[in-house]
């Protein structure tokens, strides 16, 4: 058996098992379940699987690993959003309590101003009436 060792020998030969395979379909469907042929292409292609397979599980944990750091990203930035929210929630609500602590004292002192206008009114008529006015 020939070794490999030509540039594009790797090449030729997968063109070759390519055309195989088109031609006989049918004939690799029917081998295609059997144990022996399983063991043989298994074996034959047994380094390039374990190859893909490494760099597939090489490739989901980096892919992990960046869609739980986007995740945390993404955590942070929410719970910063929810926190400045929180701030302006609750400064407009000072803001707000501000203002209508201030309305009240001046209704109150619009309330007192008027009652003691009415004292006076009342007072000046009791005295006018005490008077015989």
């Amino acid at each position: 058996m020939e070794v490999l060792t030509e540039p594009g020998d790797r090449e030729l030969i997968d063109s070759v098992l390519h055309v195989s395979v088109a031609a006989n379909q049918e004939v690799y469907e029917k081998v295609k379940g059997g144990t022996i042929m399983y063991e043989a292409i298994k074996n034959l292609f047994k380094e390039e699987y374990e190859e893909i397979k490494a760099q597939t599980v090489k490739e989901a944990e980096e892919l992990k690993a960046q869609k739980m750091k986007e995740a945390e990203e993404l955590k942070e930035q929410t719970v910063k959003e929810a926190e400045e929210l929180k701030a302006q929630k609750m400064k407009e609500a000072e803001e707000l309590k501000a203002q209508k602590m201030k309305e009240a004292e001046e209704l109150k002192a619009q309330i007192i101003k008027e009652a003691e206008e009415e004292a006076k009114r009342i007072k000046e008529a009791a005295c006018l009436f005490r008077d015989g006015k």
